[in-house]
C-alpha cells in the first residue's frame, strides 16, 4: 500500500466513523458528543502521520476503524440512511 492510499483510506474511515456516530447520537434522540470530532481529528492526525512512514501500518488500522464503527453503529445506523436516501 503506498502512503496516499493509506492516507485515502484514513479520511473515509474517519468521516464514515464520525457520521455513524453523529447519525447514532442522534437517532437515539441527543446531539453528537464533542468527543467525536475530537477524536476524528486526533486519530486523523495520528494515522496521517504514521502513513508517511508505515503506509501498510495505518491502512490496516484505519480498516479496523471502518469495520469497527460499522459492526456497533452500522447495525442500527445503516438502515435509516438507506431509507432516507432510497426512500423506501
Amino acid at each position: 500500500m503506498t502512503s496516499g492510499e493509506a492516507k485515502s483510506l484514513t479520511i473515509v474511515s474517519l468521516v464514515t466513523a464520525g457520521a455513524l456516530a453523529s447519525v447514532h447520537a442522534i437517532r437515539d434522540g441527543h446531539l453528537p458528543s464533542v468527543r467525536v470530532p475530537l477524536g476524528g481529528v486526533i486519530v486523523g492526525v495520528v494515522l496521517l502521520t504514521v502513513a508517511d512512514g508505515a503506509p501498510d501500518v495505518a491502512g490496516g488500522l484505519a480498516l479496523l476503524l471502518l469495520a469497527g464503527s460499522l459492526l456497533t453503529t452500522g447495525r442500527t445506523v445503516l438502515p435509516i440512511l438507506t431509507k432516507g436516501v432510497t426512500g423506501s
